[in-house]
């Protein structure tokens, strides 16, 4: 039986996903980036929430301190805390992007993202720390935040 990509986005995107994004999509034009969804019921809302994970995490919480973001808008994941993470890799919680589903499955047609299915879920304690810090943010839109609850 196939499934319709309504389906296969039902299915595999919830909160803690791990989505990844060809260069041009979402997060810059020239590296593949993975991305956490946050939202609270992405399914249902029809939209995702995502945070891009990076392996500089120094430069981030540099970067945080400059400009005089909060700290705690900065969630850290330990190196091999998930299959996926063999460095520590930070989540920037001051840049997320609402993309509508519409957007998922052009792109899932397309073959510019790839919906990590195995082992795909980042832990409940990280996922909590980078939802903490979206909505400590003050970059981030309360109809954001609003879609995380």
């Amino acid at each position: 039986m196939e499934f319709s990509i309504d389906q296969k986005l039902a299915a595999f995107i919830q909160t803690g996903s791990l989505i990844r994004f060809a260069p041009g999509t979402i997060f810059g034009t020239t590296n593949h980036h993975i991305g956490v969804v946050v939202n609270a019921n992405p399914a249902s809302q029809k939209i995702v929430v995502v945070v891009c994970a990076t392996s500089q995490v120094q430069r981030v919480q540099a970067y945080a301190q400059r400009v005089g973001l909060s700290p705690y808008s900065i969630a850290v994941l330990p190196a091999n805390t998930h299959s996926h993470f063999s460095k520590d890799t930070a989540f920037n919680c001051n840049e997320t992007e609402v993309v509508p589903y519409d957007a998922l499955k052009t792109w899932h047609t397309s073959n510019q993202i790839e919906v990590i299915t195995q082992d795909s879920v980042l832990p409940e304690k990280i996922l909590n720390e980078i939802r903490a810090g979206v909505m400590i943010s003050d970059r981030v839109e309360d109809t954001t935040k609003d879609l995380l609850t």
